[in-house]
This record gives structure tokens, sequence and C-alpha cells, in this order.
């Protein structure tokens, strides 16, 4: 019996080697899952922003295609305003030549009376 118990303290040494060296594995894989953890911790992070710029970039999108769209209606409302001005002007202009025309006319008649030899009462006479 003597021999068994000398040999099993070497047994135990032997058995606390290797839970040592088995903890130190263990540690090491500790850490390194905790490395894996905060590498995969940036890595959603990282993500997380993308989705930010992503909803940022969208938003943007959408209101370029809204000023787009408000352009488009300006342009158009331009175009129609200036088919109205050139309507307008077009008015105008044969409003105005026909007064031109009404006082050349008036200018002619006036003149042709003032040049008669009758007065206005000899033509009513007649």
């Amino acid at each position: 019996m003597p021999a068994v118990n000398a040999v099993e303290p070497m047994q135990r040494s032997q058995d606390l080697i290797d839970m040592e060296r088995e903890m130190a594995s263990l540690r090491r894989q500790l850490e390194e899952a905790q490395r894996e953890a905060g590498q995969v911790a940036s890595l959603r992070r990282q993500l997380e922003e993308a989705k930010r710029e992503a909803n940022q970039a969208a938003s943007l999108r959408r209101q370029l295609e809204e000023a787009n769209r408000g352009a488009t209606r300006t342009e158009k409302q331009l175009e129609d305003m200036k088919a109205k001005l050139a309507s307008e002007t077009k008015s105008a202009n044969n409003y105005w030549a026909c007064m031109k025309r009404l006082r050349k006319n008036n200018d002619v008649m006036t003149a042709m009376l003032s040049n008669s030899s009758m007065d206005m009462d000899d033509s009513f006479k007649l």
C-alpha cells in the first residue's frame, strides 16, 4: 500500500498540471472569444452606422426628387407665364396699333373738316 500512496500524490500533481494547462488553454480561448466579441460589436456598430447613412442617403434622394418635381412645376409655370405674356403683349400691340389708326383717322378727318370751305351749318342745309 505504501507504493500506491506514493503514486497517488504524483498522479495528483500531474492532474493539477493538466488542469492548469487546461485552464490556461481555456483562458486563451476566452481571451480570443472576447476579442472576437469586440470585433463583432465593432462590426455591429459599423453596420448600424451604415444603416443610418443609407437612410440619410434615401432621405436626401427623396428630397432631391421632390426638388426636381418642384423645379419641373416651376419651369412649366414659367412657360405658361411666358405664353400668357406673349399673348397679352400681342393684344396690347394690337390695341395700340388700333389707337394709332384711330388717331390718324381722327387727324385726317379734322384736317378735312378744317380745310373744307363749308361751315358745319352749311353742310346741314344741303
